[in-house]
């Protein structure tokens, strides 16, 4: 979709496993449609719910499952294309993996904004301690948010390694969005490039001039630089915005800038 961001769809049907596997590349999933399906990463059972989000770092053990009865898709974003540039791009596969006789982190240690597990003194926590954003939470957050955000620009928040406060992956990012219906709203612009993905509602985005007419579950992409405006037609639209600035901010050229 663009030079460091890869992105797919993949199906799994009601019964369906995928064997356990890991690759170098990080990976991030999008739930489409569908219920019943889960992705047990690192010994962590994330269940797939409608505008999920769930990691799958690079080098992390993750297998994918189904006990329901309907299929689901979900799109893949991976940065893919940097590994492969770098000539480092591999993966491996065993046994499936046995979950972890617990809910997510999500759902336990990650649940309350503002609020960390306690630790012991030289007890690290890990390196991603929460691999599913749920998206009713996230919405939630956009709506309690929108209540006193500026009306001029689309409203993001960014999904973050809670303990940190961190891009949730070293080289992708991801926001989430909302924009109000009928108002034409002009985007940052950046040297990131960028894939939206629609979550709810309609609407159409402008690119560089050229416009896009959008529904829930479309995508589309931006390059590096683009004049973006949004517009929802509907009550209210939400999007996930994928990019990579992180990568950008660790080789110290991220740059942002009103359009």
């Amino acid at each position: 979709m663009t030079s460091v961001i890869y992105c797919g769809l993949q199906l799994l049907l009601p019964g369906e496993v995928a064997p356990a596997h890991r690759h170098t590349p990080s990976a991030a999933r999008i739930v489409i449609e569908g219920r019943g399906a889960y992705t047990v990463v690192d010994g962590e059972k994330c269940p797939m719910e409608r505008g999920d989000l769930i990691l799958t770092p690079g080098g992390m053990w993750h297998d994918h499952g189904h006990d329901g009865s309907e299929p689901v898709v979900w799109l893949d974003a991976l940065d893919l294309p940097l590994f492969v540039y770098l000539e480092g791009s591999y993966a491996k596969e065993r046994e499936l993996q046995k979950p972890k006789d617990r809910p997510d982190a999500s759902q336990v240690e990650y649940a309350a904004a503002g609020m960390l597990p306690a630790r012991a003194p030289g007890i690290a926590p890990p390196r991603y301690p929460m691999l599913r954003y749920p998206w009713q939470r996230t919405r939630e957050g956009l709506q309690r948010a929108a209540r006193h955000a500026a009306q001029d620009v689309p409203l993001e928040l960014d999904y973050v390694n809670p303990e940190t406060g961190e891009s949730c992956l070293p080289t992708l990012g991801f926001a989430a969005m909302m924009l109000p219906a009928g108002k034409r709203l002009r985007g940052m612009k950046r040297s990131s490039s960028s894939v939206f993905h629609v979550i709810e509602g309609t609407g159409a985005s402008s690119v560089n001039g050229m416009r896009f007419a959008w529904k829930a579950r479309d995508t589309f992409s931006a390059p590096v630089f683009a004049d973006i405006d949004h517009q929802a037609t509907s009550k209210d639209a939400f999007l996930i915005r994928i990019h990579d600035a992180p990568l950008q901010q660790k080789l110290g050229f991220y740059e942002e800038m009103p359009a």
